[in-house]
């Protein structure tokens, strides 16, 4: 069911009496609901009955379709759920009604790229930065926001000239191994990456474990 292909959608926690995979499985516009990863995995067709509102960037990708394929990772009441687009997850959840229910993280991106850019240890940098995107201060109206791509943004003396003036909200972070992209991360919990068979999913856990102990997701955090 699954192809090689680009996935949108969100870090979050569920607030209700069921397990997202037990909820978003029982839900019935969801088929073909299977197991990808030894019960961490999840993926399923999701039919919807309601009208998508995508963005315009969005419209210009891809028309509505019939049926969207979706991956589900579970960790008791938080996972990572994503699709062909930022809009299907949040029609997917508005249909299931659990809108209310949803607690999205507060990924403290200025601090993580500072980290990957200033490693502190012997070890070096844990993974390579291949874009970044900010908000820029000290050119007024003119300049508010920037986007940087490479293959180690770290490295550059550009990045390191900006660096002072910049507030990063999202990041794509690569394998320094393979020089593989593994997933872009936003501030909002915001996330993306190329799935390419299970050992990206197996990637993409080791990410957000290592954002995790490194303390760079907070939760329960009241938003204005």
């Amino acid at each position: 069911m699954l192809k090689n292909a680009f996935y949108a959608g969100y870090l979050a926690r569920l607030h209700g009496p069921k397990a997202p995979a037990t909820l978003f499985g029982q839900h019935e516009k969801v088929s073909q609901f299977d197991v990808i990863r030894e019960r961490r995995w999840f993926s399923f067709l999701w039919s919807p009955s309601i009208e998508i509102k995508f963005d315009r960037k969005e419209q210009q990708a891809v028309p509505q379709a019939n049926s969207y394929p979706f991956m589900l990772r579970e960790s008791r009441d938080r996972f990572i759920l994503v699709s062909t687009h930022h809009s299907v997850v949040q029609a997917f959840l508005r249909e299931c009604g659990v809108e209310s229910q949803i607690e999205y993280p507060r990924i403290d991106v200025i601090q993580l790229v500072s980290q990957l850019a200033h490693p502190s240890d012997e070890t070096g940098r844990a993974y390579r930065m291949g874009n970044v995107f900010a908000s820029i201060e000290g050119f007024g109206r003119a300049l508010r926001t920037i986007g940087l791509w490479g293959d180690d943004i770290a490295d550059a003396s550009l990045f390191s000239d900006l660096s002072p003036r910049i507030s990063p909200y999202r990041v794509t972070l690569r394998d320094p191994r393979s020089d593989r992209e593994i997933a872009s991360v936003g501030s909002g919990g915001e996330m993306t990456f190329f799935y390419r068979g299970v050992n990206q999913l197996d990637q993409t856990d080791k990410l957000f474990r290592f954002l995790s102990e490194q303390h760079f997701i907070a939760w329960g955090i009241t938003r204005e």
